[in-house]
């Protein structure tokens, strides 16, 4: 019984690795601007920090998160940060803790307008 217990408590330690690893940004701020550049990369601008645990590739850049316009998703973000600005909502966003759009500025993984 006590093989049991302590196997259980071992699976159950070793399924909270990734949890415990994660390295992504949370923020909840209003925007102060929405950047596109010519070639389609694109970054948000926040006015709190990002929190949470930012990967360190984004270390210099702790108040916005970065998309890429050239596809459906960060076209998809591009309109809700624009609805956010227009309507002077706050957005809830997090990052992917990487950065490949940039490779200096943490990606969009996902995020919601917020009331």
């Amino acid at each position: 019984m006590k093989k049991v217990m302590v196997i259980a408590v071992f699976l159950m330690l070793v399924s909270l690795v990734p949890v415990l690893s994660s390295a992504e940004g949370i923020v909840s701020s209003e925007l102060t601007g929405v950047r596109i550049a010519a070639d389609g990369r694109g970054m948000a601008y926040f006015a709190d920090v990002i929190g949470n645990t930012p990967p360190s590739c984004a270390s210099g850049y702790r108040y916005q998160l970065s998309f890429d316009t050239n596809n459906a998703a960060g076209k998809a973000i591009h309109a809700t940060l624009l609805t956010a600005l227009a309507a002077g909502k706050s957005v809830y966003a997090k990052g992917s803790g990487t950065c490949t759009t940039y490779t200096v500025v943490e990606n969009w993984e996902w995020g919601q307008v917020l009331d």
